[in-house]
């Protein structure tokens, strides 16, 4: 259906917190008594919405077919056509009863030496992987520059969820000059100098 109630009773973390305008969808889910409600959610863009269609599946996400005269009515994932063609638009979205919550473990340290590297895993369970940045799309990435790194990931029912952003860093390795002449004789002496920025030096020779 549809509602023009600036009102109209939405849960927290739902889809729209607000009508958005004169008119939207809505989706809301009560128990068997019709007594209790679950969530609630208006839908839509800045113009005209109403739904016309809901299912669910056997993950208990629900899909709610409609239609939309919003030029910005939101879209995710891949979908079959992105924006707004005509004076009218069917649409098609599925609410997610529970999103996945990845975790990225670390196998490894956060801070690397230049050559060095470190693994994040995101975790086994799900049906697609999103890493940022790389776009890898596998469980587990290499890391061995500096970065903040986080994945997205997509459960069997297709609902997505987005980890807490981990940050890696690589310091370079240190480099030595020679300030003084390189060859000398016995007696003689040259200076040698690091490249600054390290808490500690610690100098040995090849013998």
């Amino acid at each position: 259906g549809y509602t023009r109630s600036p009102d109209f009773p939405v849960s927290d973390g739902g889809f729209n917190q607000n009508l958005i305008d004169s008119v939207d969808a809505f989706a809301f889910k009560f128990n068997r008594d019709g007594n209790f409600l679950y969530w609630s959610t208006c839908i839509g863009g800045s113009s005209y919405e109403s739904g016309e269609g809901i299912a669910a599946d056997d993950s208990l996400n629900v899909i709610v077919v409609g239609e939309t005269k919003s030029n910005d009515f939101p879209v995710a994932g891949v979908p079959f056509q992105d924006t707004y063609q005509r004076e009218l638009d069917i649409f098609i979205i599925k609410l997610c009863a529970t999103n996945p919550s990845p975790e990225i473990e670390i196998r490894g340290d956060i801070q690397l030496c230049d050559g060095e590297e470190t693994i994040l895993d995101a975790g086994p369970g799900y049906k697609h992987y999103w890493w940022d940045p790389g776009g890898e799309e596998t469980r587990t990435i290499t890391i061995t520059q500096s970065g903040e790194f986080y994945v997205t990931v997509a459960d069997s029912g297709g609902c997505l969820g987005t980890s807490d952003p981990v940050t890696i860093t690589v310091h370079p390795n240190p480099e030595v000059s020679i300030t003084g002449i390189p060859e000398f004789c016995d007696g003689d002496s040259t200076l040698l100098s690091a490249s600054p920025g390290f808490e500690t030096y610690s100098w040995s020779n090849s013998n």
